[in-house]
């Protein structure tokens, strides 16, 4: 019995370790290198607000966290031109606070379309480098299917609301019909205005999640990749869905190759 149980550790022990390095090797390394020593900004996503960077920051010893700053941009579902200036403010707050001025904005989901619509709008010389993760800059399909469907499935779930979860997820359709959410639909004039050619001072870099793949596109349970990517931007692409790839070791890794 001792015998077996001690194989199945020693099997268990170098199988972690094969997929460990194996997951290490195939850590795409970025093109970009950030300029040392700017303060890093997190801009959270829709539905959202500072707390979604907590696990992001534990991969982050105190020394370098005393160079990170979360913003909070809410409510989180305003219209995407409030939030941008909600941005503005807090983003102000960082650069006199430090006494630098530029920095470097890492943004999940519609932070990133957050982060550029400011870029395309009031850029100030004044951001070295952007890092998206799955951001939805060509809009979120799913936001059109959405309202195709809502009706149907909130007149569905309404006949369940004695269920706790139910009640729950018609919040969440409720918050969904919002300014921001509008504005991600694909079709919207807000969409179509955010693609103009990015600015040539500023480094890129572009994250998307590949849970599902569907052939021609991956998806990672919010946004497709297609929709996540910028002209002529490196992109890197993980197995994760839209949430787990902020937290996950081998997205931070990558950005810690940018930053330090």
């Amino acid at each position: 019995m001792k015998r077996a149980v001690r194989n199945f550790l020693i099997i268990t022990t170098l199988g972690l370790a094969v997929v460990y390095f194996k997951i290490k090797k195939d850590i795409p390394v970025p093109l970009i290198k950030a300029e040392p020593g700017l303060p890093v900004v997190l801009v959270h996503g829709f539905n959202s607000d500072y707390t979604a960077w907590d696990k992001f920051l534990t991969h982050f010893n105190e020394e370098e966290k005393k160079n990170i700053f979360t913003v909070d941009l809410q409510p989180s579902y305003e219209g995407i031109g409030t939030l941008t200036e909600k941005l503005i403010e807090q983003l102000t707050i960082v650069k006199s606070t430090t006494g630098k001025d530029k920095l470097i904005l890492i943004a999940h989901s519609m932070g990133g379309v957050i982060v550029r619509n400011y870029i395309n709008k009031f850029y100030q010389n004044d951001i070295d480098t952007f890092i998206s993760i799955c951001s939805p800059f060509k809009g979120a399909k799913i936001v059109d299917f959405f309202y195709d469907i809502k009706d149907w499935l909130i007149n569905l779930l309404y006949k369940f609301k004695s269920f706790n979860w139910m009640m729950d997820t018609l919040e969440k359709l409720a918050i969904a019909d919002t300014p921001a959410a509008k504005q991600l639909n694909p079709k919207s004039e807000f969409i179509e205005s955010l693609q103009i050619p990015l600015n040539p001072n500023i480094k890129y870099l572009t994250f998307s999640g590949n849970l599902f793949n569907l052939g021609l596109t991956q998806f990672d349970g919010v946004v497709f990749d297609n929709e996540t990517t910028l002209p002529e931007v490196q992109n890197i692409n993980f197995p994760l869905n839209h949430w787990d790839i902020v937290e996950e070791y081998i997205t931070v890794r990558s950005i810690r190759m940018v930053l330090y």
